[in-house]
C-alpha cells in the first residue's frame, strides 16, 4: 500500500491518500463508517475512543462514592448526614449486585484504615461468606 493518512471526523473516517490494503482499495476523501467491516484495516493504530471523560468514569465514581460513604459512617451519629448517605448508597447500588457494593465498601474501608485487618473488614461487610 502507498502512504496513507486516516483522520476521524465525527462518526466517520476519511482516507486522505489512495492505495490498496489486501482486496480493499482506499480512495482519496472516501467515507467509511467506523462500524463498517471494510474499515478494519484503515483505522489500525488509531487510539480507541474513550467512554466518558477518563475512559473509566463509572469505576472512578464507584470508588469515590464507596470511600465517601465509609468515611461518613465514621462520624459521630449526630454529625452524620443521613439523607445524603442514603442518596450516596442509592447511587452506589444503582445497577450493581449487592455483593459488588459490599466489596467496594470493604475495599474503601481497607484503604481508609490500612492498619486494620483486611479479613475482618471483608467479613464485616459480608464479603467472602458465600465461599465458606
Amino acid at each position: 500500500m502507498q502512504g496513507r493518512a486516516v483522520s476521524l471526523q465525527g462518526d466517520d473516517v476519511r482516507a486522505e491518500t489512495s492505495g490498496r490494503i489486501g482486496s480493499m482499495e482506499i480512495r482519496p476523501k472516501s467515507r467509511y463508517t467506523l462500524f463498517s467491516t471494510r474499515l478494519c484495516y484503515p483505522i489500525w493504530g488509531l487510539p480507541m475512543p474513550k467512554k466518558g471523560i477518563t475512559g473509566h468514569d463509572e469505576w472512578v465514581l464507584t470508588e469515590a462514592l464507596a470511600t465517601a460513604l465509609v468515611a461518613l459512617e465514621q462520624l459521630a451519629p449526630k454529625h452524620q448526614p443521613r439523607a445524603h448517605m442514603e442518596d450516596i448508597r442509592k447511587l452506589l447500588a444503582n445497577g450493581k449486585e449487592p455483593a459488588t457494593v459490599s466489596l467496594h465498601l470493604a475495599q474503601a474501608k481497607c484503604r481508609l484504615f490500612p492498619d486494620l485487618d483486611p479479613l475482618a473488614i471483608y467479613k464485616e461487610y459480608g464479603v467472602g461468606d458465600e465461599y465458606g
